[in-house]
């Protein structure tokens, strides 16, 4: 008796390779950076963290990821089918990794809104969602803005003519900004009538995006503090809001604008490598002394100005000296204490 086995043909699990490739992207993206960077460099800023606050930043990304995903979902629960958790968690991750990859960070609005449509959302509805997610993270942004308007004031308090001729520049075109704010909020308020209608599904995503922005200025404050600096946290929110917003500023308004011309040779490599690569007969290193000398003066410079708030001094290159600022110059050269003179080194 003779049996015959049917073997079926295997079909590949497309979503375990597609998850696959992305994740061997990820790494060789990951990677890339670091190349570019320099892992000399990147290894020499880790070092300076303490290892509990490395595990706090990547804990605290994942709140952030986590709090993205749930601002999304929760506006997605307007439609009469629900959205499941585990799909909306995988576009958006996915979203996010486009986001990374892709030119610009529609690339990752395109791709959520490609896999809500495989799903069963109602692409209209998914569309919306994805601008009210958009708007949502914009509102909190835009709370947390006014919390670096005194640090600016105070930044340009010394310099008042400058924000006069400034205010002056800009006197014609005020009218023609006020005209686009005004369009934009219109547009604003026309996106969120369909989500209005569920106030309490907006106050859900706005508590979410609350919490992916205190998130994010842990972080910040974290590798702050880490290389033994000090930020209050309100001014961190308002900086980074801000920042933020200039971000948006369509690059058609730069395209006349052009970059200063490169001057100093790049070294890919690292300052190190650089700097061995010269001790062993090769060209003088890119940051030789007569670079880094000035750079370091300015830096140093830069410090001493800080003793003296909202006023101008003048700095004698030359003679290393400040010519209208006497109790400046007491910080110019080290005071030793009796004893310990260096009578071989001129100060």
């Amino acid at each position: 008796m003779t049996e015959t086995f049917e073997r079926k043909a295997h079909k590949p699990d497309w979503q375990v390779i597609i998850r696959w490739v992305g994740t061997a992207l990820s790494i060789g993206i990951l990677i890339w950076l670091l190349y570019q960077t320099g892992w000399q460099q990147v290894w020499e800023q880790v070092k300076q963290l303490a290892w509990w606050r490395i595990v706090g930043c990547l804990v605290l990304v994942f709140v952030s990821r986590l709090a993205t995903w749930g601002r999304w979902h929760t506006l997605l629960q307007v439609q009469e089918v629900k959205v499941k958790w585990q799909d909306s968690l995988r576009l958006t991750f996915a979203g996010l990794f486009a986001s990374n990859v892709l030119p610009t960070t529609i690339g990752g609005d395109v791709a959520r809104l490609a896999g809500a449509v495989r799903i069963g959302v109602d692409p209209a509805v998914a569309a919306a969602s994805l601008m009210a997610d958009r708007l949502v993270g914009m509102t909190g942004m835009f709370l947390m803005a006014p919390f670096a308007i005194p640090a600016l004031l105070q930044r340009y308090r010394k310099n008042q003519m400058s924000m006069v001729i400034g205010l002056a520049f800009a006197a014609p075109y005020e009218n023609k900004w006020w005209k686009k704010i005004k369009r934009g909020i219109e547009k604003v308020f026309g996106s969120f009538k369909f989500w209005l209608k569920h106030p309490v599904i907006l106050l859900k995503a706005l508590g979410f995006t609350f919490i992916h922005m205190a998130a994010i200025y842990g972080i910040v404050t974290l590798l702050i503090e880490g290389m033994g600096e000090k930020l209050p946290i309100h001014l961190i929110a308002g900086i980074w809001s801000l920042t933020y917003f200039i971000s948006l500023l369509p690059v058609s308004k730069m395209k006349d604008y052009q970059a200063p011309p490169q001057v100093l040779k790049r070294i890919p490599a690292g300052h190190y490598d650089n700097f061995i690569q010269a001790c062993k007969g090769g060209e003088a290193p890119c940051s030789h002394f007569g670079i880094a000398g000035p750079f370091t003066e300015w830096l140093l410079l830069g410090s001493i100005c800080w003793r003296f708030p909202n006023e101008k001094l003048l700095w004698d290159g030359d003679n290393l000296r400040f010519t209208n600022k006497d109790q400046a110059n007491e910080f110019v050269k080290p005071t030793f204490r009796k004893g310990w003179e260096l009578t071989d080194v001129q100060a």
